[in-house]
């Protein structure tokens, strides 16, 4: 089932952050494809490139963009688990420093979570997102968040 964006958008004095419509993501894919392929290729993880292009252009991840004027500064990519006794908004993979953007992000991709009745904020990644994400807890080597 595909997922949906919400309209809303961040900004602040120098980066912008907006979901990207599932329709117009073939346009906006190639502006991050290569740095998204360098943090899957730099940190384990169970998927590729291809598998997530994939999900994006059938609607089944979104891509979240941060830009700074034309300069794409950031972007993460987000879906929708549904296990039988939850469902969860999971952040798959992303990049992008400054900006003051980790937080922004989160906080958008929290509201959206919420909006589509999530009971979870779900990441795994470098153990460094840690000390940014502070009200995540980690239980393996995966970060969780309720959103009850």
């Amino acid at each position: 089932m595909p997922v949906r964006p919400i309209a809303r958008m961040a900004s602040s004095r120098s980066a912008e952050i907006r979901c990207v419509d599932p329709a117009q993501v073939q346009f906006v894919w190639p502006l991050v494809r290569d740095r998204i392929a360098k943090v899957l290729a730099d940190h384990p993880c169970d998927t590729t490139i291809d598998a997530t292009e994939a999900d994006l252009l059938k609607g089944l991840q979104l891509l979240w963009v941060a830009r700074d004027g034309f300069e794409v500064v950031g972007a993460a990519t987000t879906a929708i688990i549904k296990t039988p006794s939850r469902k969860l908004c999971a952040v798959m993979v992303g990049f992008g420093a400054g900006h003051n953007l980790v937080p922004r992000f989160f906080a958008m991709i929290e509201r959206y979570a919420r909006a589509e009745r999530c009971s979870n904020l779900r990441l795994s990644g470098r153990k460094g997102w840690q000390r940014m994400l502070k009200d995540f807890r980690q239980p393996w080597i995966v970060l969780d968040k309720e959103l009850r």
